[in-house]
């Protein structure tokens, strides 16, 4: 079987200056799980992660939606 990447979703918003636009996107290849960040007029960075770094990471993101949900 030939490894190949599956893209699973694409989000794409403003980047943190919110003079640009950037998007995430999320897909796996050969069991990691791909996280890229990518600019419209700058640079992409992809970090690849395995299953329990990739539990650690949504925990973070978890977290990180409860803190902004504070009223």
């Amino acid at each position: 079987m030939e490894d190949k990447r599956i893209s699973v979703k694409y989000i794409e918003n403003r980047n943190a200056d919110k003079d640009d636009s950037a998007g995430i996107i999320v897909s796996v290849f050969d069991k990691e799980i791909l996280i890229g960040v990518t600019e419209k007029h700058g640079g992409d960075a992809e970090v690849s992660l395995n299953i329990e770094m990739a539990k650690e990471l949504l925990n973070a993101i978890n977290s990180a939606i409860e803190l902004a949900n504070i009223k």
